[in-house]
């Protein structure tokens, strides 16, 4: 541990302990009789002085040692500072409150049980005594009302800020959409067959629609909602010929979804609003893992497809 954290830890509580030492040989508690409340009086006035002491001694002598960022921040010293004063406020005024009270007790019960002819003091202790009380409960409950109601009417302030700032600038503004690099519905390479008869659709309706460029074919139904994604690189090998044509023409999707993890892969696709970022529908991608999405106006599946987006062309 470093010399200065040492110093902030500890210095603050030996100043006390010597505050509370001087305190105790200054009002010679020791020596008091315990007749009365005297002696007791006096040992909790020095321990208030004294917390009072070290509480002020941490928070003068902290700052001073701890380390400092190589480069200040001024918002974030000052988010410190506003994070702190609260706390700062409360427990050194309480202590303050406190010890000042505990101050007045004494002086007046001493200056009360002072022996002589005409004591007015003595007559009236009690009546003192309460007034201290009357005294300093007012000005404690305004005290810690008026921290409270700066430090909450700033959180306030600082909420209704931070609402308005992001109303005027929406978090994804300036993120460019992910619809303007989605392929259109009419250019995707697609399918579009009746629901029920999906599985029986032959596999030679998609098998013509692939190309050096078109790898996958996705199969709609007439809502335009996703049914299957049909990739070539799926096709068995053995159904492709040497001219790289299809050899059985009888063949269905439910045959090709029979093949490895086929029905699985053909069902992997994920689904982004039109307004989605190109940052969402990154993510939106990874929870989906797979490489295909698509794009319908609410983000919902039950709505029509508007666009089809790829990993490809997310990147």
């Amino acid at each position: 541990m470093a010399v200065e954290e040492l110093f902030r830890r500890y210095l603050p509580f030996c100043i006390g302990l010597l505050a509370f030492v001087t305190g105790v040989s200054v009002l010679e508690v020791p020596r008091l009789p315990w007749g009365g409340f005297e002696k007791l009086t006096n040992f909790g006035a020095i321990v208030a002085i004294s917390g009072v002491v070290m509480v002020v001694s941490r928070f003068a002598i902290g700052p001073v040692v701890s380390a400092q960022p190589a480069v200040p921040d001024p918002t974030a010293s000052d988010t410190w500072m506003r994070q702190r004063i609260a706390p700062i406020v409360l427990t050194v005024g309480t202590l303050a409150i406190t010890a000042l009270s505990a101050l007045l007790i004494v002086v007046f019960w001493q200056l009360g049980t002072a022996t002589g002819p005409e004591n007015v003091i003595r007559t009236k202790l009690d009546s003192i005594l309460m007034s201290i009380f009357t005294a300093t409960l007012p000005v404690f409950a305004t005290w810690v009302g008026t921290v409270l109601a700066f430090y909450f009417t700033n959180e306030s302030f600082k909420q209704a800020s931070e609402a308005a700032l992001l109303a005027a600038n929406p978090p994804n503004a300036h993120l460019p959409f992910a619809s303007s690099r989605m392929i259109p519905y009419e250019k995707i390479a697609k399918l579009e067959v009746d629901r029920g008869g999906v599985r029986t659709t032959l596999v030679s309706d998609v098998f013509s629609r692939f190309n050096d460029q078109t790898t996958r074919v996705i199969v709609f139904d007439k809502a335009r909602s996703p049914i299957f994604v049909i990739r070539r690189k799926n096709i068995p090998a053995d159904w492709i010929d040497e001219a790289g044509k299809l050899k059985a023409q009888a063949l269905t999707i439910d045959d090709y979804l029979k093949i490895g993890n086929n029905a699985a892969d053909a069902v992997q696709f994920g689904f982004i609003p039109q307004g989605a970022s190109v940052e969402q529908a990154l993510r939106a991608l990874k929870d989906s893992q797979s490489d295909d999405l698509f794009v319908t106006a609410t983000g919902q599946k039950t709505d029509p497809v508007i666009g089809w987006l790829t990993n490809d062309r997310l990147k």
